[in-house]
């Protein structure tokens, strides 16, 4: 008798977990849905077009952020809306509430600047940079009493030392603000103990005081609209939909189906890291076949991604020295919270001291801003027209297909390859020099 109640309930089993797949199904067509009604509105008003990105200055921290953003907030900028953008960078800033603590706001006191007698400048220059003083600041605002500096760090690693520099230099001012602007807000690990660098982001606080902006230039149509546009990029940047109607649509039918809504984001992230692991693993096998021949290298560091806490990455190095210096592919793994290049896949020459520069071919951009100990470094190319990071919506559908994921493996160990060919014989030489040096 029990034999047979458990055979009658295998067909119910089978029902619901099939009613259940239908369901997701659907609540996954009409996300689909959704999606292409607004793709159909981005290209009927021309809303993807972005010169930022088309010109190639995404993340040039320099010459489009930090100018930018100084232009946004300079009194005399050309957007001829005198200290207005500035004042409500200020009334913003000082409005931002706190996570903990006594105090409800996030700033320990309020911003005074004389708005209308304030100078902006990028890359302030402060001094011969030593371990306590010195450098170049990107924003640096004040009126004479008040500072208010903004070290910005959209791919780039802090400086040893960096904001201790600024906040020695800001203490010659009767009121300081250190301000330590990334896309997703990471805090200084450089100002000090005694030192204050307020973490912001573009992703959130950016973002706010420039719709703030939109809104002031709503009669100006070119100036909204280039505020528009970088916003636009920003939340490229940072992996978000630009249309807030499709997401509250989306939001909204998440809610009427959050049953099949919860096993799908359940599964995810899972998802994600059985594809990932899958072509890290592809991707070393055929390195090491690669350079099976090349007696003198092998790999020295594998971090395969099994759960959100690997970043996923291959190193090599030379058989005869230790990990002082590696060629590395790296990120594999788009769940690792604090990726190099925020989730694209790369490749690069690392010092195992992030101090030490790598031979005279290196950039000299790249000397000063040191990622992290990368002291050379290549994104590696689209595939497909598609930008290399695992968390790519479009990247992940294509590769879904075994066809085009054998491609992109190969694709990865190509691109690797042709680095490591660059880079290997300066590479040896130049241990083989130090070692020289070191025994004579």
């Amino acid at each position: 008798m029990a034999a047979s109640n458990v055979k009658s309930e295998i067909p119910i089993c089978l029902s619901a977990y099939m009613n259940k797949l239908k369901n997701i199904k659907s609540l996954l067509s009409q996300v689909h849905t959704i999606g292409e009604a607004y793709r159909v509105v981005e290209k009927n008003t021309g809303e993807n077009f972005n010169l930022f990105w088309i010109l190639g200055m995404e993340t040039a921290e320099v010459k489009t952020h930090s100018r930018f953003l100084a232009e946004m907030l300079d009194p005399k900028g050309s957007h001829a809306q005198g200290g207005k953008f500035l004042e409500l960078f200020v009334e913003y800033a000082n409005s931002i509430k706190g996570d903990m603590g006594d105090s409800p706001f996030f700033l320990d006191s309020k911003i005074e600047l004389n708005v209308e007698n304030s100078k902006v400048k990028i890359e302030k220059y402060i001094g011969r940079k030593t371990d306590e003083e010195g450098g170049r600041i990107d924003i640096c605002i004040t009126d004479g009493q008040t500072l208010i500096c903004i070290e910005n760090k959209i791919y780039a690693r802090e400086q040893d030392k960096q904001m201790l520099r600024y906040d020695n230099f800001a203490k010659g001012y009767r009121e300081r603000h250190l301000f330590f602007l990334t896309l997703w807000g990471n805090e200084s690990h450089t100002v000090g103990e005694k030192g204050k660098a307020y973490a912001i982001s573009y992703k959130k606080h950016i973002i706010q005081w420039l719709e703030l902006c939109k809104k002031e230039a709503v009669d100006l149509p070119i100036l909204r609209e280039t505020i528009g546009q970088y916003i636009n990029l920003i939340k490229k940047l940072t992996h978000q939909t630009t249309n807030k109607k499709m997401e509250e649509d989306i939001q909204g039918l998440i809610l009427r189906n959050s049953k099949e809504a919860s096993i799908i984001s359940n599964n995810y992230n899972k998802a994600i890291l059985s594809i990932s692991n899958q072509i890290i693993q592809s991707v070393k096998r055929k390195i090491e076949e690669r350079i099976r021949v090349e007696e003198e290298w092998e790999i020295c560091n594998f971090d395969e991604v099994i759960s959100e806490k690997n970043r996923g990455l291959i190193w090599v190095k030379p058989k005869e020295f230790n990990k002082d210096w590696v060629i590395g592919i790296e990120d594999f793994n788009p769940l690792f919270r604090n990726t190099n290049f925020h989730k694209r896949i790369f490749i690069g020459v690392r010092a195992e001291d992030s101090r030490r520069n790598y031979f005279e071919l290196i950039n000299d951009d790249l000397k000063e801003q040191n990622y992290g100990g990368w002291n050379d470094y290549k994104l590696i190319s689209d595939f497909n027209d598609l930008e290399v990071s695992l968390d790519n919506p479009d990247l992940l559908s294509k590769i879904s297909d075994d066809r085009y994921l054998e491609e992109f493996v190969e694709h990865l160990t190509g691109e690797f390859i042709e680095y490591f060919n660059k880079h290997k014989i300066g590479i040896v030489s130049m241990l083989e020099h130090q070692k020289r040096l070191s025994s004579e």
